[in-house]
């Protein structure tokens, strides 16, 4: 472990970003809280509308949804290799569609593993620009489901 001789302040604070910065470096980038033409949801409004039959769909790996996930949601996994930005390349993605409903007028919810999973919302972006009209998208996840104290399964 590196260690600090701290004596003048300059030296205390050099010191402290020298052993910070590697914290610093791991931070994930978080998703847009809103995507333009797409509502986003609240956790309440995920909860109603679960309760009403909405579909909600999982975008994260397989062994994430087994793990646990919102009651009742699919899983249909976007693989995103690009960029967790908002101005990824999703030609380096893939996202199987054809997993999707056929009526591309029926609501469906987009969730995965909160802000920092990009997977649900390039999902959510994906299902749009092919022609689905009824996409939400659940920023929170489950991670905030459990949060708030809701039963995964």
């Amino acid at each position: 472990m590196w260690k600090c001789r701290l004596t003048t302040p300059a030296l205390v604070a050099l010191c402290s970003l020298v052993l910070l910065e590697p914290a610093v470096a791991q931070e994930k980038p978080v998703t847009p809280e809103t995507i333009e033409g797409i509502e986003s949801l609240s956790t309440e409004q995920v909860k109603k509308a679960a309760a009403a039959g909405v579909l909600i769909i999982d975008a994260r790996p397989k062994g994430a949804y087994e793990k646990e996930r919102i009651p009742g949601s699919v899983n249909v996994v976007y693989d995103d290799q690009s960029a967790k930005s908002p101005d990824y390349d999703a030609a380096k993605d893939s996202f199987d569609i054809s997993k999707l409903p056929e009526d591309k007028s029926r609501e469906m919810i987009f969730t995965c593993g909160g802000p920092t999973c990009w997977r649900s919302y390039k999902a959510s972006i994906a299902a749009k620009k092919m022609g689905y009209k009824n996409v939400k998208f659940y920023r929170g996840g489950v991670p905030e489901w459990k949060e708030k104290g809701l039963p995964v399964e």
